[in-house]
């Protein structure tokens, strides 16, 4: 009799406790949701703080000039608009609505190196929500055709890009028909899978990475950019694996070679008959130096692009810790985004000009000289040093055409 006595308790005292938990549920379910009183505030204040410092220090914040920001949104468009109602129900305050000027200053931010838990703190969305507003921001960039990376592709594309570069060099003349500097570029990343860490690793710079390839044009724009391979693979290979690239090489090597266009690459690619790259290792001529220094001049235009790069989107310069895709969207938004700014920016901006040799050199001024090989066989990206035998020839007779004195100088001191 006891022992139903104290089942009938234990049963009583079961319910009770189920009942108010269903109280306490109801109630939690009734009372407004609590929210940080600093994510409305950095909601609410966004429009005033862009507005304030569209003056003073928005270059400094955004990377572009205010007009450049705005342009820039209208550019985007619809692409970049996050429906109201869904923004109303998720929030309760239409207050709390993300514009569009929110969704491309957190994306800036973000690509100029500020981590999400920053942004967090700075613009009051929660990480979820932020990496929602930079994939709806990298999607709007990729398919708004008018901001796209273009090779130059017509006569006069081809011609005013030789132009440009013809002007970078002291040795006018000598070098036209230079329409790109090609080179790649290491986007270091954090330790990958077990089974392709080794891939990844770069001997060259001792860190995992993915090989990108590159080329840009004199005004340190990018006219083509690819996360081509592994970082393990050198840049020759990584080029193979750019089929857009080395068509569009083809073309200029078939169609154009009779204008002599051509591009500017370092030793680590081939010598063919639309590239140029410079001598290496020791013994070389007095010709062969003087063709390397006026070569430098104009391929460190793609150094100096990286430079801009890194500098702009500081995100470049730690290790980035998200998977292929992400990384291959950061890359070539920020491509873009730097073709953007260089086009509507009036202003200049400091970087990192590494390597720049030419400046206050000795201009010599010569009617345009144009040097072409002759293609033989089916494939014109086959090894030839024609074109740069004869510029080495033409550089040794002409007694003018001469590296600086600093420059004499300093490689003396290195041999030393």
């Amino acid at each position: 009799m006891e022992d139903l006595v104290l089942l009938q308790i234990i049963q009583l005292q079961f319910q009770l406790n189920v009942l108010t938990l269903q109280r306490i549920r109801r109630r939690r379910l009734r009372q407004p949701k609590r929210r940080d009183p600093k994510r409305h505030i950095a909601r609410k204040i966004f429009n005033q703080h862009l507005y304030e410092c569209r003056d003073s220090g928005f270059q400094n914040r955004y990377h572009m000039t205010y007009s450049s920001f705005q342009y820039l949104v209208h550019l985007l468009g619809e692409k970049i608009v996050i429906d109201e109602t869904k923004s109303l129900n998720s929030t309760g305050d239409p207050l709390l609505y993300i514009p569009p000027e929110m969704v491309v200053a957190i994306s800036l931010r973000f690509l100029g190196g500020e981590k999400e838990k920053s942004l967090e703190d700075m613009f009051g969305p929660r990480r979820p929500s932020i990496d929602r507003y930079l994939d709806l921001f990298f999607n709007a960039c990729l398919t708004t055709t008018e901001i796209w990376l273009q090779f130059p592709k017509t006569k006069d594309e081809l011609t005013a890009v030789a132009m440009g570069f013809n002007e970078l060099s002291d040795a006018k003349g000598v070098f036209y028909g230079v329409v790109g500097c090609l080179d790649g570029f290491l986007i270091q990343t954090t330790k990958p899978a077990l089974d392709v860490c080794r891939d990844y690793w770069s001997e060259h710079y001792g860190c995992y990475g993915i090989n990108t390839q590159c080329m840009c044009d004199p005004k340190l724009r990018f006219t083509y950019a690819n996360v081509a391979a592994p970082g393990k693979t050198s840049d020759s290979l990584a080029l193979d694996m750019c089929p857009d690239l080395t068509d569009w090489l083809r073309g200029l090597a078939r169609e154009e070679l009779d204008s002599g266009f051509y591009i500017l690459a370092d030793a680590a690619y081939p010598l063919t008959n639309y590239s140029l790259i410079p001598f290496s290792g020791s013994g070389l001529t007095e010709a062969q130096r003087n063709y390397n220094f006026f070569l430098s001049q104009m391929r460190i235009r793609i150094e100096m692009t990286f430079g801009r790069l890194t500098t702009k989107f500081r995100i470049f310069r730690g290790k980035m810790a998200y998977k292929h895709e992400k990384i291959t969207r950061i890359f070539s938004v920020s491509c873009i985004l730097q073709n953007f700014i260089i086009d509507n920016d009036t202003v200049d901006v400091d970087y990192e000009d590494r390597f720049v040799e030419h400046q206050g050199a000795f201009m010599h001024g010569v009617a345009p000289v144009l040097v072409a090989d002759q293609v033989v066989g089916p494939d014109p990206l086959v090894y030839s040093s024609i074109r740069r035998s004869r510029l080495v020839e033409l550089i040794s007779q002409d007694a003018q055409l001469v590296r600086p004195l600093r420059n004499l100088i300093r490689n003396a001191n290195i041999n030393n």
